[in-house]
């Protein structure tokens, strides 16, 4: 999910004693890694995590006030202080996307993987907008981005399903998961919560499956019967279906931030650009940004 103006970096500190360790992959134009994780039980709100760190200027590292640090799934949120600082407490397991926006700069997608009882600290650094000049009405069509020019070739061609971006600005009230509830073909797993995944309709019984949902999805309500198509965001695989990885969970995203989707229901469909080879999943859906 690459963000034209924004990176991630992670602080550079003394590190605590590790005692409860979390991978995180942030999806920006570099990837960042925790500088800090240790253990953090939340009583009253069972195992939780918490997320803090700081958001700065990319140009002199200079921290930011009245930025929005926001985990849109799950309707968390921080404002960042003078000293440009935020924490959001009592974030469950699992993987989401993190928002970080102020007015004047370009704004920054991370997806960060929290576990049961973390602490993850981040330092968001974000780019300067260039002053936006007067409007002036033109009667050229607006452009449109290679990917998505990419993406209506590949539907013309008709090897997928697909989900258009007026589809998705017509449905953006709703969740990602039941706009993919509209299409033929992909099963959506709901989840205890608000969880949705991605799964074959083809039935489970005649799939040959290696992977297997971790117990905190299953514990989420995902069905370990069912077969989950691998996910790509923005071009990277967020789920590929291997042992130890956790299910990607479509409505961490928020249906306004996605252009569009793209399902495909087996490795013989799916196009080579892609290179994933679907045996351990069923199918892939692929989902870009604005």
């Amino acid at each position: 999910m690459e963000e034209a103006g924004a990176v991630m970096i992670s602080r550079k500190s003394v590190p605590e004693m590790i005692v409860a360790g979390a991978v995180a992959l942030g999806v920006a134009l570099a990837f960042g890694v925790p500088a800090r994780a240790g253990a953090q039980v939340v009583t009253g709100f069972g195992a939780r995590s918490i997320l803090r760190g700081s958001v700065v200027d990319d140009a002199d590292e200079k921290p930011i006030a009245g930025a929005s640090v926001s985990i849109e799934a799950l309707k968390l949120q921080a404002v960042t202080d003078s000293a440009g600082n935020f924490r959001i407490p009592y974030v469950p397991a699992g993987k989401y996307v993190v928002v970080v926006r102020r007015l004047g700069f370009g704004p920054l997608n991370s997806l960060l993987t929290f576990g049961a009882a973390d602490t993850l600290e981040y330092d968001f650094a974000l780019v300067k907008q260039a002053a936006n000049l007067p409007e002036v009405a033109v009667n050229a069509a607006a452009p449109v981005s290679p990917r998505l020019r990419e993406f209506e070739e590949r539907r013309l061609a008709g090897f997928g399903r697909f989900v258009t971006p007026e589809v998705l600005v017509k449905n953006q009230d709703r969740r990602l998961s039941e706009v993919m509830a509209m299409l033929p073909g992909p099963r959506v797993v709901r989840g205890t919560g608000s969880n949705g995944w991605i799964a074959s309709s083809v039935g489970p019984s005649s799939i040959q499956r290696r992977f297997k949902p971790q117990l905190m999805d299953i514990n989420r309500g995902a069905d370990p019967k069912q077969c989950y198509a691998a996910v790509m965001l923005d071009g990277i695989l967020v789920f590929s279906g291997r042992n130890g990885e956790l299910l990607f969970d479509v409505n961490s995203l928020s249906t306004n931030t996605v252009a569009a989707i793209e399902y495909y229901r087996d490795a013989a469909t799916v196009p080579m650009k892609f290179n994933v080879r679907g045996e351990e999943t069923c199918g892939l859906v692929v989902i870009w940004t604005k």
